[in-house]
């Protein structure tokens, strides 16, 4: 199965939890995170150009091919960035409806005490493979780039928080650069690109849209244990797993009658490391 690109994956899985509650209306609140999904999902491009203030276009032919190119790497960076920031939204919607922040007493810190969460429900929600792929995708590419490498190696992973909480607890980490204006812009190297930034950034979005994911299935799977995806009666713990990929439901869930489903039909092997 082909992953989806990532508005695609923010469009469906907002028209999923529409689709899913729609008959529901006590359960409004989760139009905020919806929202801002559908944002992400309709972000295709940035209006980025750096030449309207700069004086000394023109004057090197040279300087201008530089300049174009560099422009290009910004661009893409910004609008990755642009996206995280709607899908990062998405997620601190969904961590008010669905964290009980207030009893957790001994952590500190809203993303580590949803990590934290996370780990104390583990079993009570399926383990995704492709989430376990994205986090070593990302840091083989944290670990390449010459800027992110050394940050990687300084950030250290409390002992509250298992795998399913490190993807967002490395993206509030590199999330933090940008907001104290640490984040370095990529320098182009003209014909031979060779740049992660854009990479990890859709990386972090990736994987923040996971644990979104996760958290509407701990908070969901009690009052809505049947989704509607695409008009499929689908079990919510297969359809917010499966909906980042380019799939039907119908040709994962072979039977929507059925009321019980293993976990050999849900095709997650996976254990939790």
């Amino acid at each position: 199965m082909e992953l989806r690109e990532l508005d695609e994956h923010c469009g469906e899985l907002s028209n999923l939890i529409v689709q899913g509650t729609e008959y529901f209306v006590d359960r409004e609140e989760w139009q905020k995170p919806i929202t801002n999904l559908k944002i992400a999902s309709g972000l295709r491009s940035i209006d980025y150009d750096t030449s309207r203030f700069d004086p000394t276009l023109g004057w090197c032919g040279p300087a201008d091919t530089f300049s174009e190119h560099q422009e290009v790497l910004e661009r893409n960076l910004v609008t990755e960035l642009c996206k995280f920031h709607f899908i990062w939204s998405a997620l601190e919607a969904t961590i008010d409806i669905s964290v009980p922040l207030k009893s957790i007493k001994d952590i500190r810190g809203k993303i580590s005490k949803t990590c934290f969460y996370i780990k104390t429900k583990n079993g009570s929600h399926p383990k995704f493979e492709t989430y376990i792929l994205e986090v070593k995708q990302l840091e083989k590419m944290l670990a390449e780039d010459s800027f992110y490498s050394e940050i990687f190696k300084s950030i250290e992973i409390p002992e509250h928080i298992n795998l399913y909480g490190k993807g967002i607890f490395l993206a509030y980490k590199l999330r933090n650069l940008l907001a104290h204006g640490s984040l370095e812009l990529p320098i182009t190297q003209q014909d031979e690109e060779c740049h992660h930034d854009s990479g990890i950034v859709r990386s972090l979005s990736r994987l923040t849209l996971y644990t979104i994911q996760t958290l509407a299935i701990l908070d969901l799977q009690e009052d809505f244990p049947w989704f509607s995806w695409h008009y499929i009666d689908i079990p919510i713990e297969i359809a917010l797993t499966y909906i980042q990929f380019d799939v039907h439901p119908k040709d994962i869930y072979e039977d929507p009658e059925a009321k019980f489903v293993s976990k050999n039909q849900l095709k997650l092997n996976f254990d939790e490391s």
